[in-house]
């Protein structure tokens, strides 16, 4: 497996390979006194890691970003998922369908490249600061998927580091067509899953500056 770690304003698509179906097991980061090491480099934007396969197929990309807040109020962000397509750009949906304890099943409508896919997922809770997410019945456009959100609190717990990893393919008879024509299947899915883990944090990043603002003053721009 080959690793590289980039800053993702200087990432240029992967060439890869294509692959075919698998179980995902998504690998940590590392453990968090080694991500609380990336602090310099995240205090100048979000940073990505990719994983591959041997074959220059895609394994999982994993996105970091800082932000200026504590964990709980990254977690409220994280987890008011009927919210997400309120701040997220490329959502037009997300609709809570089933929450019940540690468990919430999520519709969501994204736009993508050639028009919206449609997917629903299982997240699965495990407070205070990890949600892991499966693709849920059919599972729509994503044919397979993972995610997982990570939290490790960082100065005295006044500051958050967040860790996005995932890895998604959608469906042959959908949109992944309109992505091969983009470059390709397998640098296609570098782009799907690298845009949107990043979309994701900066959203998250966004959305926490602008509900812990006083009254009256501006959200610092964590872009």
């Amino acid at each position: 497996m080959k690793t590289r770690l980039v800053v993702l304003s200087m990432l240029l698509p992967a060439i890869t390979a294509a692959q075919g179906m698998r179980r995902i097991q998504l690998a940590p980061l590392a453990d968090a006194a080694e991500v609380r090491e990336l602090v310099p480099l995240l205090r100048l934007g979000e940073l990505g890691l990719v994983r591959s396969y041997g074959n220059g197929a895609l394994k999982q990309v994993s996105l970091v970003g800082l932000v200026d807040a504590a964990p709980g109020a990254v977690w409220d962000v994280l987890t008011a998922f009927e919210r997400h397509a309120a701040i997220v750009p490329s959502l037009v949906g997300s609709d809570v369908l089933k929450r019940e304890a540690d468990r919430v099943v999520v519709a969501y409508e994204r736009e993508v490249l050639g028009g919206n896919v449609e997917f629903t997922l299982l997240h699965r809770l495990r407070p205070p600061g990890r949600i892991d997410s499966t693709v849920h019945g059919g599972g729509g456009d994503v044919e397979m998927g993972a995610w997982r959100w990570e939290l490790i609190p960082y100065a005295g717990g006044r500051q958050t580091i967040v860790v996005r990893s995932q890895y998604a393919r959608l469906a042959e008879a959908t949109s992944w067509a309109n992505l091969r024509a983009a470059g390709g299947e397998g640098e296609g899915e570098y782009t799907l899953n690298l845009a949107d883990g990043l979309e994701m944090i900066q959203a998250i990043k966004r959305e926490v500056s602008r509900k812990s603002a006083a009254p009256g003053q501006s959200p610092a721009d964590d872009e």
